[in-house]
C-alpha cells in the first residue's frame, strides 16, 4: 500500500511540473513580441520640381518613450530614396499603425519633418515625396 502511495506522489509531482512548464509557455506566448518591418519609398525635389540628388532620409520611430533614429539613406541621382527599418518589436502589438517619422535635409535647403501626407504603416509605404525650400 505505501509503495503504491509514493508512486501516486511521484506521478502527481511529474503532473504538477508538466502543467508549471505549460503555464510558463502559454504566458511566454501571451506576453510575446511581435516584429514587422515598414519600408518608406518617395521622392525629394525643389520647389521647381527638380530632384535632389545626397538628400538624407531619416526614419524615426515615435512610439517609444524617446524618438530613436532607426536607419537613414540619401537620395539617388533622380531624388528617389527608400529606407527600411529594422525588424522592430513589440510587445503585445495591435496598431496598424508604426509611428514613424520623417526628416529630410540637403545641403543649400531648409530641412523639413513629416510622414509623407499620410501616416507611416506597417509594410509598404510609397509615394512619400518632400518639396524642399532653398534657404
Amino acid at each position: 500500500m505505501k509503495s503504491k502511495i509514493k508512486l501516486l506522489a511521484k506521478c502527481f509531482a511529474s503532473l504538477a511540473v508538466v502543467c508549471l512548464i505549460g503555464i510558463l509557455v502559454f504566458a511566454g506566448m501571451l506576453f510575446n513580441r511581435h516584429s514587422f518591418q515598414a519600408w518608406v519609398s518617395g521622392k525629394v525635389v525643389d520647389t521647381d520640381g527638380n530632384p535632389i540628388s545626397g538628400a538624407r532620409i531619416d526614419l524615426y520611430d515615435c512610439d517609444s518613450d524617446s524618438i530613436a533614429n532607426n536607419a537613414f539613406v540619401f537620395t539617388d541621382k533622380d531624388g528617389s530614396y527608400q529606407v527600411n527599418t529594422p525588424h522592430i518589436q513589440y510587445a503585445l502589438d495591435t496598431s496598424p499603425s508604426y509611428r514613424g517619422m520623417l526628416a529630410v535635409s540637403a545641403n543649400g535647403f531648409v530641412s523639413t519633418r513629416g510622414t509623407g501626407g499620410k501616416p507611416i504603416r506597417k509594410g509598404d509605404n510609397t509615394g512619400r515625396d518632400f518639396v524642399l525650400v532653398r534657404e
